[in-house]
């Protein structure tokens, strides 16, 4: 802090009270400056982790959807099997009925 004797020879009276309210001022307004941009920093980190969080949920939600998939083929393969099994079950049925009537 200046030394308000100096300033006042320095300024006069006036002068040395106006330069101690732009000291002060500057003070502040690098105190809420540095306060805000602080906030600033602050609410990017939490964007950020919201960002990470949401990503590590698609991925999750991601290798389910994979799961999911490969459950479907599956069951959709097995239909097929089962629909094959039944068609040559019936054709092979029918081609004794056939042999039966001759």
């Amino acid at each position: 802090m200046p030394d308000v004797l100096l300033l006042e020879r320095a300024f006069g009276p006036v002068g040395a009270f106006a330069a101690l309210l732009v000291i002060l001022g500057a003070f502040f307004y690098r105190r809420d400056f540095l306060r805000e941009r602080k906030g600033l920093r602050d609410a990017h980190e939490r964007r950020d982790q919201r960002e990470e969080r949401f990503i590590a949920v698609i991925e999750r939600h991601a290798g389910a959807s994979e799961g999911l998939n490969k459950g479907i083929e599956y069951l959709g393969d097995s239909i097929r099997r089962t629909e094959d099994q039944r068609a040559r079950d019936t054709a092979e049925i029918i081609r004794a009925i056939r042999e039966e009537r001759r």
